[in-house]
């Protein structure tokens, strides 16, 4: 669990952690230096064994706190939590349950953004871009040396993800028995779609969309198919299934593609989600 600047939700996410169903876990928080009380929260609990606390000594960006975590984990698994999300007390253990044999268990989140909202039971799904709805085998970690990125770009899960699913992993998508990931989307956090993040996305993920659209092989109507299907994997855990499914119909509708690294553009659609 990286933490920077997370004195208002760390306790929550923190306890979520701790009073998990599943027994033998290990805790692992990486402080990535921040300025407010995060860290005295989480002094509030260093008694619990199975909490270990590392303080960065200056910011170094999520990636490099959550490598740091990857390199003192010692479980057969590994889970991400963000520190402004939460989950159900029986989430690890529900996918541990279903882990023999695999290296993956992919479970399912709700974007709790606007929980409250009477649309809510609509916002749950499965994650193909994020990395924080499963558990993966901290073998296959090591043994391909799968790490975040460390150069401040977005899309630093999806980076992650596709360098683990790279290695053509034994894969369990687990069913949906009311047992989730809760994410949210706050104002200042890393996974905020605001200013300069659009462009941030369109730099990291120009390479994949600029490859759909230039396949010859590809018939219209399945290049839509196929970049949109891109779009939902990049965007999901930035604007939320609602927005996801605004672009979606927004590339239907002109019958052409969406170029991502024509910010402006996509701005004005992500501006109409917020």
């Amino acid at each position: 669990m990286p933490t920077y600047n997370s004195a208002e939700f760390i306790e929550r996410s923190l306890k979520c952690a701790l009073n998990q169903t599943l027994k033998e876990i290990e805790i692992i928080v990486i402080d990535d230096h921040s300025t407010d009380n995060t860290l005295d929260i989480l002094k509030k609990y260093e008694k619990d064994t199975r909490l270990k606390i590392i303080s960065l000594n200056q910011n170094r960006g999520s990636g490099v706190a959550r490598n740091l975590g990857l390199e003192l984990a010692v479980g057969k698994f590994i889970g991400f939590i963000d520190s402004d999300d939460y989950v159900d007390e029986r989430f690890f253990e529900f996918l541990y349950k279903y882990s023999k044999d695999v290296d993956v268990v992919i479970g399912i989140f709700v974007d709790s953004t606007n929980l409250s909202d009477k649309y809510s039971h609509h916002r749950k799904f499965k994650s193909y871009g994020a990395n924080y709805d499963s558990i993966w085998s901290r073998d296959v970690i090591n043994k391909n040396h799968i790490r975040y990125p460390t150069d401040g770009k977005i899309g630093e899960d999806v980076k992650f993800r596709k360098s683990f699913m790279a290695t053509k992993p034994r894969t369990f998508n687990a069913p949906d028995e009311g047992i989730y990931y809760y994410y949210k989307r706050r104002e200042g956090s890393q996974m905020n779609f605001k200013g300069d993040y659009i462009k941030k996305l369109s730099e990291s993920n120009k390479e994949g969309v600029e490859k759909i659209e230039n396949d010859e092989n590809l018939k219209l109507l399945t290049k839509e198919n196929h970049l949109i299907k891109y779009v939902t994997i990049i965007a999901v855990p930035l604007v939320g299934l609602t927005g996801v499914l605004t672009i979606a119909a927004y590339i239907y509708k002109k019958s052409r593609y969406i170029r991502l690294n024509e910010a402006s553009e996509l701005n004005s659609i992500i501006e109409s989600i917020n």
